[in-house]
């Protein structure tokens, strides 16, 4: 059978300025940005062309939230905040949404860490705006009455005495100053029904293995992603693909990564990095490509 000249779609995203990174200077987008509007192909490994769009995304929380979700409609839609820069760009809006949408961010000088695992909680940090992630408002857990076998057995025998005597000094002592409690802030209403900790459906492990026998060997796996923007970003997007994906569908969703990148020199160049993308997604979008021929030709049986 003919091999198709249907394209996949990769969206990825880089973000902006962000601290001591001007918007030219942000590693994140320095590496994302030559891949605006650009073609991948790979004959060799017989993998259809990949039609890679870009966008860059503010360091802001509230921007992920009013960007992302709607980046995962089918057809994706844009948001007015990022409508001029996604025309400019020339990026695509395929009628079945993306097919792998990626992720970039800067971390500390090292190797390129390839994120696994996202969270829900934990946003402390504040945004490029000052602002922090959403506080969400979630019940006390119930007390369970303890059983007698739960209690320990010293504290089952302290004599009337010494429970006295414990009171006395309490009572003489200092007010204890009360422990200032910090909010939990991340994904609230919406969200509810998804775990605190999600996972891609992309095979890390074999992906960094295949990076390697590329000869790019400063790339590893991280379960860490930060707590922050990117952090934040992957579990947001992470859900969509969960959201919008029924289980009596017979097809895959977008695929989804997020990936670090070190300042530029520390020791990756910005163009090193770039190649390392496009070793990503398409060893991503090959791994696509043998879902749908294995989906497709379940149809016909």
């Amino acid at each position: 059978m003919a091999q198709t000249t249907a394209k996949y779609h990769c969206l990825v995203t880089g973000f902006g300025p962000f601290y001591r990174y001007t918007e030219e200077e942000n590693p994140a987008w320095l590496a994302v940005k030559p891949l605006t509007n650009s073609i991948i192909e790979d004959e060799q490994n017989n993998v259809r062309p990949i039609h890679v769009s870009t966008l860059q995304l503010p360091v802001s929380y509230q921007a992920v939230m009013d960007v992302v979700p709607l980046l995962h409609s089918h057809p994706p839609v844009f948001h007015p905040s990022i409508a001029e820069q996604a025309a400019r760009n020339g990026v695509a809006r395929p009628q079945k949404g993306y097919d792998f949408i990626l992720h970039v961010g800067v971390a500390g000088r090292g190797a390129l860490r390839v994120e696994r695992v996202a969270h829900k909680f934990g946003y402390n940090m504040k945004d490029i705006y000052g602002r922090q992630a959403p506080v969400v408002e979630t019940a006390p857990l119930p007390v369970e009455p303890e059983e007698p076998g739960d209690v320990p057995e010293e504290v089952l025998h302290i004599s009337a005495p010494q429970i006295e005597q414990n009171q006395l000094e309490l009572a003489e002592g200092p007010e204890p100053t009360p422990e200032p409690i910090r909010p939990k802030r991340g994904f609230g209403p919406g969200y509810e029904n998804f775990q605190e900790e999600v996972y891609s459906d992309v095979n890390v492990v074999s992906l960094i293995r295949n990076m390697k026998q590329q000869n790019f060997e400063d790339v590893y796996l991280s379960m860490d992603a930060g707590h922050y923007l990117p952090d934040f970003i992957y579990y947001c997007s992470l859900a969509e693909v969960i959201r919008s994906v029924k289980p009596y569908e017979r097809r895959r969703g977008t695929q989804v990564l997020v990936v670090h990148v070190p300042p530029v020199g520390q020791p990756l160049t910005s163009e090193q990095v770039t190649t390392a993308l496009k070793l990503i997604i398409t060893w991503v979008c090959s791994e696509l490509q043998s879902i749908d021929d294995t989906l497709a030709k379940e149809r016909f049986q």
